[in-house]
């Protein structure tokens, strides 16, 4: 940021002043001179005063704004001067500090080099004192080494003889334990053989016991599972039959109601029908109708198409059972052939 000493704005800071105060003596005096005209023209003597504030001018408030910048310059040009002062003095206190670290550091290394020749010494007599005590230690070290030895060689001798008198019983022992082990092995086996012969023969019973078990359950399984679909091909002949009955009782039944509710064309004739699909809902009501084969005959076809959403809904066909609408009559293939037409 950039400041301005107050002497670059002393000089246009004096002649704007000057210039105001020019600009109000001479608007004061073209007043003066105007007044005087009107006492003139209207010859009556009239006295007028008025009391002019020139800081409440336009020139007065400009001249109060330049001082005022003048002044707020001034006082940040003071500001910078106080901030790089204390800058400086700063950084001589900085320099002051570390003077006083680096003499302060000398000073501790000096010290610590003075104690590290002194633990230096006393560690060299510490060393020498070892040293002679580590030897003397070793001297009686080996003459008791030597007494050991001699008391250990003698031992070794004694021990020598113990152990081959010892060796000796113990073979004896050896050998007849290994023998005795022999004699219980030959009785263990013979055991062995003897339970493994009664254990396979009684798995052989067992396993024929369970094989004819099995042989009778699979048999009674198999009669189980014949009855069972004799009686399941039955059923479903049963319900085969009675499906057949109900598509030809419905086919009838929905033909009749087509054929009651259709509206014969003009001309028509013997031999004209028409292939249908109808698809119906649960609740019996169609749901929609096309026309699979046509009987080359449009107005015939759409009167068999309008009779049969003229139909509405079949109770039948809701009270049967959900299985059987879905597989039979959610979707009716009817061919519509009327008779009895003009030939």
């Amino acid at each position: 940021m950039k400041f301005f000493s107050k002497e670059s704005y002393g000089l246009p800071v004096l002649l704007a002043i000057s210039l105001h105060l020019l600009l109000i003596v001479v608007s004061l005096v073209a007043v003066d001179f105007k007044e005087e005209q009107d006492l003139r023209v209207n010859d009556r003597p009239v006295v007028q005063a008025k009391v002019v504030d020139i800081s409440q001018t336009i020139i007065g408030k400009r001249i109060e704004e330049d001082k005022a910048k003048a002044k707020a310059q001034a006082l940040a040009a003071k500001k910078k001067a106080q901030q790089e002062k204390k800058r400086k003095a700063a950084e001589q206190a900085l320099k002051e500090r570390k003077k006083q670290l680096a003499q302060q550091k000398k000073q501790k290394q000096a010290q610590e080099e003075k104690a590290r020749a002194a633990a230096e010494a006393a560690q060299k007599a510490e060393a020498d004192k070892l040293q002679k005590r580590q030897v003397a230690e070793a001297e009686q070290k080996k003459k008791a080494a030597q007494k050991a030895q001699k008391a250990k060689d003698d031992a070794k001798k004694r021990l020598a003889q113990e152990t081959k008198k010892a060796e000796a019983a113990k073979k004896l022992a050896e050998s007849k334990r290994r023998e005795q082990e022999r004699i219980n092995k030959e009785k263990a086996e013979v055991e062995r053989k003897r339970l493994e012969v009664i254990r396979i023969a009684e798995e052989q019973k067992k396993r024929q016991e369970e094989a004819q078990l099995a042989l009778a359950q699979e048999k009674a399984r198999q009669e189980a599972l014949a009855i069972e679909l004799a009686l399941q091909e039955e059923a479903e002949k049963q319900q085969e039959i009675a499906e057949a009955s109900a598509r030809q009782s419905m086919s009838a039944l929905i033909d009749q109601r087509i054929r009651s509710r259709w509206i014969m064309p003009p001309n028509a004739t013997n031999g004209m029908k028409t292939q249908l699909r109808i698809f119906f809902l649960p609740t019996g009501e169609v749901d929609l109708v096309n026309v699979t084969e046509s009987s080359g005959d449009a107005l015939f076809d759409q009167r068999t198409v309008d009779a049969v959403y003229k139909m509405g809904r079949i109770e039948e066909l809701a009270e049967l059972d959900p299985f059987v609408f879905e597989r039979n009559f959610r979707t009716v293939d009817l061919i519509f052939n009327p008779q009895d037409l003009r030939r």
